[in-house]
């Protein structure tokens, strides 16, 4: 009997936990050179083990990994959810500091996550330390 994939991938992360910190480790080394699609996998590995609560961006950087482009992913998780991809501040900031980071390592990763923090930017609502461009100043 060949147990189901989802019991399959539940037993090969059981198993692989006590070393998630040397395999990110690893998976870091592989980023630098790699292609873009290519270091966009093993970030979202290292994402997945490391900082799990950053859940929306971990899913972007599987898109990324894909192949696709930020605004084909934009435009296809909104239309299969019916409301714009959400990033929190937390990982916009997380996003941004990876940009950073990989800017020597991966330059065509680096440039995407801008771009997807960019956008992610663009398109949420303005929040109540964002201005509305009607709202009239009291001091004014």
């Amino acid at each position: 009997m060949i147990p189901p994939a989802d019991a399959l991938f539940e037993a090969l992360v059981v198993w692989i936990e006590p070393w998630a910190v040397q395999v990110c480790r690893a998976l870091n080394t592989l980023i630098e050179g790699a292609d873009r699609a290519r270091a966009a996998h093993y970030l979202r590995g290292i994402t997945a083990w490391v900082h799990p609560q950053h859940e929306s961006f971990e899913r972007a950087l599987g898109f990324l990994s894909d192949g696709w482009s930020i605004e084909e992913m934009l435009e296809t998780l909104e239309a299969d959810e019916d409301v714009p991809f959400h990033m929190s501040a937390r990982e916009i900031s997380f996003a941004s500091q990876e940009a950073a980071r990989l800017q020597e390592l991966c330059p065509d990763l680096a440039r995407d996550l801008r771009a997807l923090v960019d956008a992610v930017r663009a398109g949420s609502p303005a929040t109540p330390t964002q201005l509305h461009p009607d709202q009239m100043s009291l001091f004014e």
